[in-house]
């Protein structure tokens, strides 16, 4: 998001705050309004308040016992997404973090999905943050989250989504889940 901000015209620093999941802004006033930024903001799937002491991460997901989901990457470790497809069923690698807004309403899809979907296999990986061995070892040119890396039932069929296109989601893992 930070990022994001910085090349927004009268910005003239951003960053973010992890510990405290607030935004902190420079600009100047006769560019942009504090409305606008709020409103792009918005835009880019996340919930602005004005002033200090306001932040907070959405709870996070939880996931059924009965779902096949597992971490792969808890810390920020690299991954060997390889090693961790599963036969038989379309396999979701899903890079988020827990200061990622869009990231929850992706897993909130893929809960619904997963209901009533047991060909589906969920690994999650937590990026932290951009400096991570995971971030450096995928997300160099994706810039942003969520990220899923998608692989068909026989895993020879990769998809990337980048971003809350929760709709993309839906259709591929049904084109995928239908596929022989």
């Amino acid at each position: 998001m930070a990022r994001v901000l910085k090349t927004e015209n009268g910005v003239t620093q951003a960053s973010f705050e992890k510990n405290k999941a607030e935004l902190n802004i420079k600009y100047n006033p006769k560019l942009i309004t504090v409305d606008q930024m709020i409103q792009r903001v918005s835009q880019l799937g996340f919930v602005a308040l004005k002033g200090p002491g306001k932040g907070a991460y959405l709870p996070p997901v939880k996931f059924l016992p009965s779902m096949d989901v597992k971490w792969v990457s808890k810390k920020g470790e690299a991954v060997n997404m390889k090693q961790h497809l599963v036969a038989g069923k379309v396999t979701v690698f899903d890079f988020s973090a827990k200061w990622c807004g869009p990231c929850k309403d992706v897993d909130r899809a893929l809960f619904t999905w997963l209901k009533s979907h047991n060909n589906v296999a969920l690994r999650k990986i937590n990026v932290v943050d951009w400096s991570t061995p995971v971030a450096k070892q995928f997300l160099s040119t994706i810039g942003q989250l969520p990220y899923l890396v998608i692989y068909g039932k026989k895993g020879k069929t990769r998809v990337e989504i980048v971003g809350n296109k929760l709709d993309e989601i839906r259709e591929t893992l049904k084109r995928l889940g239908q596929a022989q």
